[in-house]
């Protein structure tokens, strides 16, 4: 299968899934993991490479099932986009991101 995707601005070659994958409810039944996770792998094997998740969806714990999922692979070719709560977003915290 064959995802079309767009070129990305400002970029070499990029090119943006159009369509992705959303992980809401994933991560939220200990027992339902390891079926997520063969899911997720499915479909990157179908020619998925964008996936969806936020802070918010199961406390992390879909952001955990993505990392599961392709941790430790090539992940170069994957977009993962995510959303963090409004209270982490401040750039008056006292957090370093590099």
């Amino acid at each position: 299968m064959k995802v079309d995707a767009i070129p990305l601005p400002n970029t070499r070659n990029v090119r943006m899934p159009k369509i992705g994958i959303g992980t809401w409810g994933i991560g939220e039944d200990s027992q339902a993991a390891e079926g997520e996770i063969a899911a997720l792998r499915h479909a990157r094997d179908l020619g998925f490479r964008h996936f969806d998740t936020a802070e918010m969806y199961a406390d992390g714990g879909a952001e955990d099932i993505l990392g599961r999922a392709f941790g430790g692979q090539g992940k170069d070719d994957l977009f993962i986009t995510s959303k963090v709560y409004a209270w982490n977003a401040s750039r008056d915290d006292h957090h370093t991101w590099r």
